[in-house]
């Protein structure tokens, strides 16, 4: 008996292929984690800085006034890149959405899970 075979978007692949993919796709999104954009110096500011109320009401206003728009935009590029069939910007965005909504579901199709 040969190898199992899986059919995924209309191609088919054996498992040790599947389980490659997988392990690709896992590793692209650990490495958005580390990604240098967020190595930006305003959050180093605030994870060194003790905080308050005060500066805790004041930070967390500036957050959500700065970032009122940006799961619509967000949501507009997912909404774009699937139109026309650009699925590397689909998956990026769509993770990005993920973390916005504080949803940060692994997408890995062994362990479905929430994070």
């Amino acid at each position: 008996m040969g190898p199992k075979i899986i059919a995924l978007e209309g191609k088919t692949m054996n498992v040790a292929e599947t389980d490659n993919v997988a392990s690709n796709l896992n590793d692209f999104f650990e490495g958005l984690s580390t990604h240098p954009v967020f190595n930006n110096d305003y959050f180093q500011y605030i994870k060194e800085n003790e905080w308050n109320p005060q500066t805790y009401e004041l930070y967390r206003a500036n957050f959500f006034y700065r970032t009122e728009l940006t799961v619509k935009g967000i949501a507009h590029v997912c909404a774009r890149s699937a139109a026309v069939n650009d699925m590397d910007t689909l998956i990026l965005f769509a993770y990005i959405l993920s973390e916005e909504t504080a949803l940060c579901v692994n997408l890995s199709p062994y362990t479905r899970s929430m994070s």
